[in-house]
């Protein structure tokens, strides 16, 4: 008696011919059955954007295998487009899950407000389909390859843990171990990138190179778990950014 494969629906914010959504689908298609929807351009630091007032041209694309060509979509707009035109156009009924990346650098920390990749499963977990983001902090071909097999670790292990309102999202470390132990469950840590407005003529500017900044970590945030070579995976609530303490404040006081 054959099982039927969970449906996965992939995408990212590098571009569709980038090489981590090529990893993440040769990661999962062998437990899965994959349908690939990815911006046609990078989409980098997009967020949860959508693009309201353009038109989402979609286009039926063909990934050269050894074995045969894979037919993807590209969808000129945002990764928050390529889920709304995947869950509404591509297919015909809701996938399991959404899966978005690997992301080409860190979406550990509070950059998670910047990232189209998991703005993409942002748009996902709204739509009531779960979803879980990787990134990586160095994406080399060897560091792709290594993550293969734990990938369907994560995903099979996590495929049982989600639950309403909550994306998971995973990062991989400069150097990691390919052990599912090497996997941690880790609090959301404070650092972030920012970039300054650079001019470049009178009334032009241009954001300058990406700079770091590093706040003191609890010992079980992303930052800090990665720093100690572990994979981590935070479960961030999309259903509620509601500052509980501070509202219970404010109550107090009026």
């Amino acid at each position: 008696m054959s099982i039927q494969k969970p449906s996965i629906l992939i995408t990212n914010d590098d571009g569709v011919h980038a090489q981590g959504i090529k990893t993440l689908y040769n990661a999962l298609e062998k437990i899965a059955d994959v349908t690939v929807v990815a911006p046609l351009k990078q989409q980098s630091g997009k967020g949860a954007s959508m693009s309201l007032h353009s038109s989402l041209t979609l286009h039926e694309l063909f990934w050269n295998y050894p074995s045969e060509p894979k037919k993807v979509w590209a969808v000129e707009g945002t990764p928050a487009d390529c889920v709304k035109i995947g869950l509404d156009v591509v297919l015909q009924q809701k996938p399991d899950f959404v899966i978005s990346g690997i992301n080409h650098s860190s979406n550990a920390g509070r950059n998670i407000l910047y990232s189209g990749t998991i703005g993409a499963i942002i748009e996902s977990v709204m739509q009531e389909v779960p979803g879980i983001a990787f990134s990586s902090l160095v994406c080399t071909t060897e560091n792709f390859n290594k993550m293969e097999d734990l990938i369907r670790q994560i995903v099979s292990f996590l495929s049982e843990k989600h639950c309403e309102g909550t994306l998971f999202n995973v990062n991989f470390p400069i150097q990691f171990s390919e052990s599912f132990a090497n996997f941690k469950f880790a609090s959301q840590g404070k650092a972030f990138t920012f970039q300054k407005p650079k001019k470049i003529t009178d009334n032009d500017y241009i954001l300058s190179e990406m700079e770091m900044e590093y706040p003191d970590e609890k010992e079980d945030s992303d930052i800090r778990l990665l720093r100690d070579n572990y994979v981590t995976c935070v479960p961030i609530n999309v259903f509620d950014f509601t500052n509980y303490r501070k509202l219970r404040e404010l109550k107090a006081n009026t």
